[in-house]
């Protein structure tokens, strides 16, 4: 005991600091490498592993003795001692003499951790899931007579992305595992209280919200709810007993209870969080060893004042909002998520945050972020978050995954490491003769997002992008250096392959691109002998495409779009259908009302220029928040008997058919009512969907000026109430005939 206590505080007091040790100048090589392992029992696995590795990297025979009795004899010795670690935030250390090589972890997990680690620095990689990089034997080396110590940057380390479905990947890269670590994990309430089961029998137990109950949520304050909802909870703790954690927590909603005892708690605190945090109290305090953790998010982001979280209790806050353009400490726009990092520490001491690492709607186009990543992690780091979770494409290939998720891995357990020198060995490995044109590609993606200094939203894509870092001036210079990047590696597998698929985001944004372009130079469709068509060519790229995407395993482009397949659906349907001829295209006019500014991308001409909108409501729909839609048009007594109009239906993101449609003439000075078409009710129906009226009259052709008013909904119906949110007309092209 006393030898172990005067050892730590020798220790502790020479590498105060990480990473840094005293050594000689001696190294051993591949030869001088001890090629005896010693283990106990317990660890014999681990020696076994290690055995397979050392094998392969040295070329050489490696024994494994089973016992540690005494730790001079030349060998690598594997061993878990918590007493040194004790009162210290280190996991592990490195160890070694003249002839011998230590491996000392706090714990059997520490010590699997100082294994891989102790691979890397003899230079093994595991750049990707399923393949190890071993060097040239003769760069294997490691310092003799020296002490290094280890610990991470972050106490919880989840990654999700491909890469982390492998367990052996998560081991090595020392990542935690959301879907294992958690009983019940992320958005909960709908567990705890089933809204099949409750919600009509028992509405109490739900959110009083907007004047009614709703199931989406639910009452914080019901006794008799929150009885049903600990009774689920301590079977999924009887089910799920080896759980490090247990979510408690909203669900994806803007929905939460507004009942005069919620709502007093959330004026007494101060926020809607007050009444979360007296719940989710309750239930800790009943389970005192079990640990939990709440999302703050959305409503629930700012913390409460003047009410504590229980010490079991761990705040999980999700900063969606936040650009991702330019690193949280030095963006001006992201203040406010500066100061709520700093509030919630203050409120509470364990948390841990879930950010946001690529574009949710757009898995394959460029998203210039990765040069963020460092520096938002280091903030997370000073402003003491101690655990992050880290969102990516899931299960899904998408841009620059594998570069995203390994430098993620590093980088969660040791900030401080060098970013450019991490990618361009990453590059090196990857894409071998190319890696340079690659890193440049990257550079040109970081210069025209800072050149831009738009916000970079996760949920953005191409067409949003259109005049800033995917503008045609900057998606030719993309062009021409992957271009360069695909002659350096023509014909070399699996360099040519790889970079194959950085063409492929750039053909995903060519593709979107064309679609919003329409006519225009960029477009999809070209006048061919005396008609708008989309050339065989263009679509056969889109076929190619499509295919390589499925052979990739890319089964959707973003988060619940399209699959492969129904993306080439959709193109061939616009191909088809997109082109409408009729008397108004290009006819003069000017809207009363101004849509809304983030759509309205082709100005007035965009309502007719003889293009269909596409079921994205980016490409061909103009929109107006909460306004009805007030449009004049210069006919001059065109022969028009009927007017079409399309309205766009998708409830998820509150776009609602129009409520009414009005048309008027001007004639001697006064408008004159012509006709109005009262549309059907609207119902609750999520499908996404163009919904189609024609508005006739004989009339029509009787006047030089039409004004058309489409009425908007009054409110938001009472399914997809939320405060604050308005409800959005989007309309298509309006077809004169």
């Amino acid at each position: 005991m006393l030898k172990r206590l005067i050892l730590l505080i020798v220790l502790v007091s020479i590498f105060a600091v990480e990473a840094k040790s005293k050594t000689d100048s001696a190294l051993f090589s591949n030869e001088s490498l001890p090629k005896t392992i010693y283990a106990n029992e317990e660890h014999l696995l681990l020696a076994e592993e290690l055995k397979s590795f050392l094998e392969e990297a040295i070329k050489s025979e490696v024994e494994i003795i089973k016992g540690i009795s005494d730790r001079d004899k030349p060998g690598i010795y594997l061993i878990s001692e918590p007493k040194i670690f004790e009162n210290s935030a280190y996991y592990y250390a490195f160890k070694s003499t003249y002839n011998t090589i230590k491996l000392i972890g706090r714990g059997n997990k520490e010590l699997e951790y100082a294994l891989f680690s102790f691979l890397e620095e003899l230079g093994l990689r595991m750049y990707q899931p399923y393949e190890v990089f071993y060097p040239n034997i003769g760069a294997i080396n490691f310092p003799k007579n020296s002490v290094k110590f280890y610990k991470p940057s972050f106490n919880y380390r989840a990654l999700f992305y491909p890469a982390s479905y492998d367990e052996l990947f998560r081991r090595w890269h020392k990542l935690d595992w959301h879907l294992e670590d958690f009983g019940i994990w992320g958005h909960t309430f709908d567990k705890l209280i089933s809204p099949q089961k409750f919600f009509e029998s028992h509405p109490e137990f739900f959110a009083f919200y907007e004047g009614s109950r709703r199931y989406e949520s639910l009452c914080m304050t019901n006794n008799k709810g929150f009885q049903v909802s600990s009774l689920s909870l301590k079977n999924i703790l009887k089910t799920t007993p080896d759980s490090r954690f247990y979510s408690i927590s909203q669900n994806d909603d803007l929905v939460y209870c507004e009942c005069l005892r919620c709502e007093s708690l959330n004026k007494k605190y101060g926020s809607p969080s007050g009444s979360l945090y007296f719940f989710l109290n309750r239930h800790a305090k009943i389970h005192p060893k079990n640990e939990f953790v709440t999302l703050a998010y959305l409503h629930t982001s700012d913390p409460p004042k003047g009410i504590f979280p229980q010490k079991n209790v761990t705040t999980l806050y999700c900063p969606i909002e936040m650009n991702r353009g330019m690193a949280i400490n030095s963006d001006p726009r992201s203040e406010l998520f500066r100061a709520r990092i700093k509030n919630w520490k203050a409120f509470n001491p364990n948390l841990f945050l879930w950010d946001y690492t690529v574009q949710f709607t757009h898995y394959l186009s460029p998203f210039p972020n990765i040069h963020t990543y460092q520096d938002n992690l280091k903030f997370y780091e000073e402003h003491g978050v101690l655990g992050l979770f880290l969102q990516g494409y899931a299960d899904v290939p998408g841009d620059f995954v594998e570069l995203r998720q390994y430098l993620l891995s590093k980088l969660l357990w040791n900030n401080s490491l060098d970013m450019d020198l991490l990618t361009k060995e990453f590059l090196e490995y990857f894409y071998g003769p190319a890696h340079d044109y690659v890193w440049e590609y990257l550079k040109l993606l970081k210069e025209a997002q800072e050149e831009s200094n738009r916000f970079l939203d996760i949920y953005s894509g191409p067409v949003q992008k259109t005049n800033d870092f995917l503008s045609p001036f900057w998606m030719d210079q993309f062009d021409k250096i992957i271009s360069k990047a695909e002659n350096a590696v023509e014909n070399i597998h699996p360099f040519y392959e790889r970079v194959d698929k950085i063409r492929l985001g750039l053909e995903y944004v060519y593709f979107e691109q064309a679609k919003y372009y329409g006519k225009e130079r960029f477009g999809m469709f070209k006048w061919i002998e005396n008609e708008w068509k989309v050339p065989e060519s263009l679509t056969s790229r889109v076929k190619n495409f499509v295919s390589k995407c499925e052979e990739l395993g890319i089964y959707e482009f973003g988060e619940g779009g399209f699959t492969p397949q129904q993306y080439y659906k959709n193109w061939i349907s616009l191909a088809n259908n997109g082109i409408v001829d009729h008397l108004g295209i290009g006819i003069e006019g000017h809207w009363l009302t101004e849509p809304a500014a983030e759509y309205n991308p082709k100005g007035f001409s965009g309502l007719v220029d003889g293009i269909y909108g596409s079921e994205d409501f980016n490409i061909g729909w103009t929109g107006w928040y909460g306004d009805d839609a007030v449009l004049i048009f210069h006919t001059k007594k065109k022969n028009i008997q009927f007017v079409e109009f399309s309205f766009l239906n998708n409830q998820r993101h509150w776009i609602f058919p129009a409520k009414s449609v009005l048309i008027e003439g001007f004639q001697d000075g006064k408008w004159t009512l012509i006709q109005r078409e009262i549309l059907p009710e609207v119902e609750e129906d999520f499908e996404i969907k163009s919904q189609k009226i024609q508005v006739t009259s004989e009339n029509l052709n009787k006047f030089e000026i039409l004004k058309i008013v489409v009425e908007n909904q009054k409110s938001v119906p009472e399914w997809r109430k939320r405060t604050g949110k308005r409800p959005l007309l989007m309309i298509d092209e309006i077809v004169f005939r």
